[in-house]
């Protein structure tokens, strides 16, 4: 059950006023009990009226947008919102030939990948500098297509190579789909896996479909909501003879954007708003892919780094604790390399 979504939201309105209804009948019952019983009943009425309001608020406001975005405690240190390494660190750094330099691909097999129906094992790309900074955690982008669409992952790959190099690192997963693909394997249990298994961020992906799989990929904006907040839709034929689907109401603020048309910004009516500016220039399949895919991780927000702490204590030579405010460095972004080649 997600985080954000309505089914949960739903089962707390309906226990908050199902234990509001047992506190109000069982007010004048219990005998000599009945004083600690309505102590119990309103006190449950208020956390789970709480609850509620709190996951309203987080629906609106998207502060957690998965269960794994919840602030976890680190019992070793103390800290809490550390960024531990994925599963998967160890394993990329003794596999990976050219550490920091190229982007390392790999067929990722989690638990369970089987029920997701796909066409095969998803493909992972982990950016260049993905092993230099191990306190980073990097935003994702789902490329989704199939046997009939002509990409490859070989294309796929050499396209998203080019858009990071223009527009900053990225982890990168291609799913190639069946018509039995499952839309809450793909859009919810697959983040889910990967956030255990790399440094990915909980929310802020992106999609990019064919439009044969634009149905598909709508379905799983609606199902995971918050989490994709960006779609670009590859036409076979580059721009021409596209028959866009008939959308469902997406969630407002999710942009949408198919080659050869200017995006568009889910505003909650029936129609989306214009965006000024947002023409993605049409061309040949290949260049299609690589313009959406550059499209797609422009709309990424940067890698989150593990905060410093803000105060430091020293020892003074009475023995007792002085805080030290530490300076902060210097705002920056990612170093963005050129990449001419894919492991």
């Amino acid at each position: 059950m997600a985080l954000t979504g309505i089914p949960l939201l739903v089962l707390a309105g309906l226990v908050a006023a199902g234990v509001a209804a047992a506190t109000v009948v069982g007010w004048p019952r219990f005998g000599r009990l009945r004083i600690p019983v309505r102590v119990v009943g309103v006190l449950l009425t208020q956390a789970m009226v709480l609850l509620t309001v709190g996951l309203t608020v987080n629906r609106s406001e998207q502060f957690y947008t998965s269960w794994h975005d919840l602030p976890a405690q680190d019992t070793a240190g103390g800290r809490h919102g550390a960024s531990p390494p994925g599963r998967l660190d160890q394993w990329v750094r003794q596999h990976d030939d050219h550490p920091t330099t190229q982007p390392f691909a790999f067929p990722w097999r989690p638990a369970g990948w089987a029920d997701w129906h796909l066409a095969g094992p998803p493909t992972v790309a982990v950016p260049a500098d993905y092993l230099h900074h191990p306190g980073w955690r990097y935003p994702a982008v789902l490329v989704l297509s199939s046997a009939g669409d002509g990409w490859g992952d070989a294309a796929e790959i050499e396209a998203a190579l080019s858009a990071e190099a223009a527009a900053g690192p990225a982890v990168l997963i291609l799913a190639h789909t069946t018509p039995a693909a499952s839309v809450p394997g793909l859009a919810m249990t697959l983040p889910d896996e990967l956030s255990r298994d790399l440094r990915v961020t909980g929310h802020g992906w992106a999609l990019v479909s064919s439009a044969q799989q634009e149905p598909l990929a709508r379905q799983m904006v609606l199902a995971a909501q918050g989490h994709y907040p960006a779609l670009a839709v590859v036409p076979i034929s580059a721009g021409r003879g596209y028959t866009p689907v008939a959308p469902p109401r997406l969630p407002v603020g999710v942009t949408v954007t198919v080659l050869g048309t200017p995006a568009s910004t889910a505003t909650g009516g029936p129609a989306a708003a214009r965006r000024v500016g947002s023409m993605v220039p049409s061309g040949a399949t290949a260049d299609a892919l690589r313009a959406a895919l550059l499209w797609a991780f422009r709309q990424l927000p940067s890698p989150l780094a593990e905060p410093a702490p803000l105060v430091r204590h020293l020892r003074t030579p009475h023995g007792r604790p002085r805080p030290t405010p530490v300076p902060s460095p210097a705002p920056t972004g990612p170093t963005v390399g050129i990449v001419t080649t894919s492991a």
